[in-house]
């Protein structure tokens, strides 16, 4: 973890503390899982927990505005949440394209 990570842990925002990821109950390790054994299974058990956390919209919104890579956040994996990103912005130009050829008729 770069200290850039650390810091942004430190100076989390004040939502992150009703997170049901952080009260102790559950491994920690599983919101950052490393590719390998048991990667599914941990992503699967964080999911599992975000579904029920009272702050997982707060949480996917943090882990866009802030551009996660790694952790899963708002129930989401990066990799889940970079196909989400890619398809609303390819949407975003093709209705930015369409509106341009509206407009040059």
């Amino acid at each position: 973890m770069s200290v850039t990570d650390t810091l942004k842990i430190i100076a989390s925002p004040d939502w992150m503390a009703d997170g049901l990821c952080g009260n102790g109950d559950y491994d920690p390790d599983d919101w950052y899982p490393e590719p390998g054994d048991d990667y599914g299974t941990k992503v699967e058990r964080a999911q599992r927990v975000c579904r029920i956390c009272p702050v997982i919209a707060k949480c996917l919104r943090w882990a866009y505005e802030e551009d996660d890579t790694w952790a899963v956040l708002g129930g989401m994996t990066a990799k889940q949440r970079s196909r989400v990103k890619n398809r609303i912005t390819r949407k975003r130009n093709e209705w930015k394209a369409q509106r341009n050829r509206s407009v040059c008729v």
